[in-house]
Order: structure tokens, then C-alpha cells, then sequence
């Protein structure tokens, strides 16, 4: 058996930063900042070009084509079958945006703590988002998608007031996606705060539609079901190219905007800071098993990728390679956000990695389970839900059902699957949360 290297092999980039050059590494040739760059938090630097002549923001970054080598200009409106007021004004008959308002102060904003490990890091949500939401008309339309969003998931009284709900959250969610992407064409520093909350917003809103459409019977197989992956890298990369270019834009943006796995605080006395550990029942059995579950993945993936380019192979380990990062990262307790700790994985994979994920490549699916492990540990927040058992389950039903050398792929799945088999009553699957 070939044993692949974890590693892309190094080619000539004629036209890749002075950075890479100097490190002797392959450069994606990505601006205004490469991707080996901007993971390592450097200063990406072209032949002939100081970064603060960088000012501008292509949005062609934001892949939500509806192919994974289409880009398109503008975020793509958010369709969902179940909605027939979709197209309606934003003052709907039974909401308005006041009550919404309203609910996103006294509701909403209640809900993003259960994801973070400290108090301060829901500041952005009570904080920057209504304060936004007073002078920039996408975030405003952003704050009110949200607040119509998380009504509608906990909306019990009646079906017909969750549909006037999810109208108005389909309302303002596409003109969020309208406005900010032409503030994101004509980028000027006085809205950077605005494009960047923006695309904090999209983040959840991407999950929470995703969870619209696994309600309406969506599964991993169809190309639609993957638009939140391409949104949240798309959101990622806006981020990072504003933060290299602009300097200016609000502290607590600065702080909690970006899903990255942050080095690790100290004291004065220099000893490490930790933060509260996650609260799910699944996070202790996570820590006790995920180093032995790593080796046992690499293992059985150098058994079964004999058939892929040395390219493909080297894409798959290094997914491998982050899911692994991320996850010690979460389970040290270091992680102030888990849903942004979450969020890194699917922000820093290899984009042909992507690629082999859309098109239901079994090995690649089997990673991705892996990654949804995790997701179990966000459950609780009415945007993500069911998102990671669901998931497991259609991939194991996937390998069962395939022909294509089942046995190893049902191998890998060993961890995932384990997950969804304990019979703790504190695992049961949070289907009205």
C-alpha cells in the first residue's frame, strides 16, 4: 500500500506572494491574502504591491453557485417550498418589524449564549447587532431574519403563526444577502463593521435554512444541502480579506468575528487560562477517545485511497490533519466559542476536498462524520439542531446501501456511529430546542 504524504507536494508558483516564496511553499496565488497566509496569521505581500493598496474585496469570494466551480456575484436568494409569502413585503400581515425587533432583544439574543464558554462572548449579539441595526439597513434586516428564524423553530402555538414567521425570516434574510453584497462590491471603510456582521449573521443564518431543508427531506446527496459550506467559507474568506486591509472596525467585531482556533491565553504568572468546558453530556466521551479515534481514521483511510491521486490523498489527510487540530482545541477547553471552534474545520479544508464532499465521495463523507461529531456539541442552539445526528445517520445508511467497498467505508464510521448508539438519556436527540 502507497503511503501517501499528509502534505500537498510543493510546485513552482510564478506568481505567489513574497511570503510563500520565502518559504520555500506552493502559494494558491489568492488575494489580497493567500490561504497559507491568512491560516497563519501573516502578512500576504505580491511582488510590486504593499498590502495597504489592497482596498478592495472581490465578491466573487462568496461561492454560492450552484455548482462548486461556479462563482457568482451575489449571495443566492434563499428559496424554501414550505414559505408561499416568500416574495412578500417586509411588513408582514401579523409581524412587524418592531415585534421583531423586540423579540430579537428580549429572545434572540438569550440564545447564542448557550454556544459560547464565557459570558462576554454573546456580547456581540446584545451588543454590536442592535447598535448596527440603527444605521445600517443589512444588518437591521440580518438582526430581524434572525429574530423571525428562532421564532419560528419555537413557535408552538400555531402552524399558521410559525408560517408568518418563516415569511418574514425569508424576507429579510434575502434582502440581508442583497444588501450586504452590494456594500460588499463597493467596499469603503466606513461600512466594514457593517459588511463584517453581516457575514456573522449569514453564518447562522446558512445553518438554520440548512435546517428548513433537512425538515423538508433534503439529504446530503442533494447539491442544495451544501450552499451553507459554500456560504460559511465564502463569509470566512470576506472576513479575513477585510481584516488585512482594514484596521478600523469595532473591538468586539475584531475579537469574536472570525471561526480560528486562537493561541492559547496566559496569565500574568504565565500558567494557562481555561476556559469553562463544554456542558454536553457527549463532550467527556469526546475527550477520552478522540486521539485513539485520529490514528484508527489514518490507518483505515491509508487502506482505502489507493485508487486516488497522490493529490486527492494528500487533500484527504490534510482535512484529517485540521479536524484533528480543532477538535484537541475543543477538547483542551480552551474554546470560548464551540460553535466557532466548530465553524474552523469547515472554513479551512482544502476547496477540492469540497469538491469531493458535494460529489458524495464515501471516504470524504466518512471525515465529514467525523466533523459532525462535534456538531453534536452545538445541538442545543435552534440554528444547527439536528444538523450532526441527522447527518451521521444518512451516511451510515449511505455506506450500507453502497456497493462500493462498504466494508471499510463501515469501518471508519465505527466513532460516529458509537456517538448516536449510547443509550444515555442525556443524548437524546433535542428535536423541540
Amino acid at each position: 500500500m502507497p503511503n501517501f504524504r499528509t502534505k500537498r507536494p510543493h510546485r513552482k508558483s510564478r506568481r505567489g506572494c513574497e511570503t510563500c516564496k520565502k518559504r520555500k511553499v506552493k502559494c494558491d496565488e489568492t488575494r489580497p491574502s493567500c490561504d497559507k497566509c491568512r491560516l497563519r496569521g501573516q502578512k500576504c505581500v505580491y511582488y510590486g504591491q504593499h498590502p495597504c493598496e489592497q482596498t478592495s474585496v472581490s465578491s466573487s469570494a462568496l461561492v454560492i453557485g450552484p455548482s462548486p466551480n461556479e462563482r457568482s456575484l451575489s449571495w443566492k436568494p434563499i428559496r424554501i417550498a414550505a414559505s408561499p409569502l416568500a416574495t412578500t413585503s417586509p411588513h408582514l400581515a401579523g409581524v412587524s418589524n418592531s415585534d421583531l425587533a423586540q423579540h430579537y432583544l428580549t429572545h434572540t439574543t438569550a440564545t447564542f449564549v448557550v454556544t459560547s464558554t464565557r459570558d462576554e462572548q454573546s456580547d456581540f449579539w446584545r451588543t454590536v447587532v442592535p447598535a448596527l441595526a440603527y444605521t445600517s439597513s443589512p444588518v437591521q434586516h440580518g438582526m430581524l431574519a434572525l429574530a423571525a428564524l428562532s421564532s419560528h423553530f419555537h413557535t408552538t402555538s400555531s402552524a399558521n403563526s410559525s408560517s408568518i414567521f418563516l415569511a418574514a425570516a425569508i424576507t429579510h434574510g434575502n434582502l440581508v444577502l442583497k444588501e450586504s453584497g452590494q456594500q460588499l462590491q463597493a467596499l469603503r471603510s466606513s461600512v466594514t463593521d457593517s459588511v463584517l456582521t453581516c457575514a456573522r449573521i449569514i453564518c447562522v443564518l446558512g445553518f438554520a435554512f440548512f435546517r428548513l431543508r433537512r425538515q423538508d427531506g433534503a439529504t446530503i446527496v442533494d447539491p442544495e444541502s451544501w450552499i451553507w459550506l459554500q456560504m460559511l467559507r465564502g463569509v470566512e474568506i470576506v472576513q479575513a480579506s477585510i481584516s488585512a486591509v482594514y484596521r478600523n472596525f469595532d473591538a468586539l467585531i475584531a475579537r469574536d468575528m472570525r471561526p480560528e482556533l486562537p493561541p492559547v491565553r496566559t496569565t500574568c504568572g504565565g500558567r494557562s487560562e481555561k476556559t469553562t468546558i463544554c456542558s454536553h453530556p457527549l463532550f467527556c466521551r469526546i475527550q477520552k477517545t478522540h486521539q485513539h479515534v485520529f490514528i484508527t481514521l489514518r490507518t483505515g483511510l491509508q487502506g482505502g485511497v489507493s485508487s486516488f491521486s497522490k493529490e486527492q490523498a494528500a487533500d484527504l489527510f490534510c482535512a484529517v490533519d485540521i479536524l484533528q487540530e480543532v477538535t484537541e482545541h475543543i477538547c483542551s477547553g480552551d474554546a470560548d466559542s464551540i460553535f466557532r471552534a466548530v465553524c474552523t474545520w469547515p472554513c479551512q479544508i482544502p476547496q477540492d476536498f469540497v469538491h469531493m464532499l458535494i460529489e458524495g465521495n464515501a471516504f470524504a463523507l466518512a471525515v465529514y462524520a467525523h466533523w459532525l461529531v462535534l456538531v453534536i456539541l452545538v445541538e442545543e442552539s435552534w440554528w444547527m439542531n439536528d444538523m450532526g445526528r441527522v447527518g451521521i445517520r444518512q451516511i451510515i445508511e449511505m455506506s450500507v446501501n453502497s456497493s462500493d467497498e462498504p466494508n471499510e467505508v463501515s469501518t471508519l464510521l465505527c466513532w460516529p456511529r458509537s456517538m448516536l448508539d449510547s443509550n444515555s438519556s442525556e443524548l437524546s436527540h433535542l428535536s423541540d430546542s
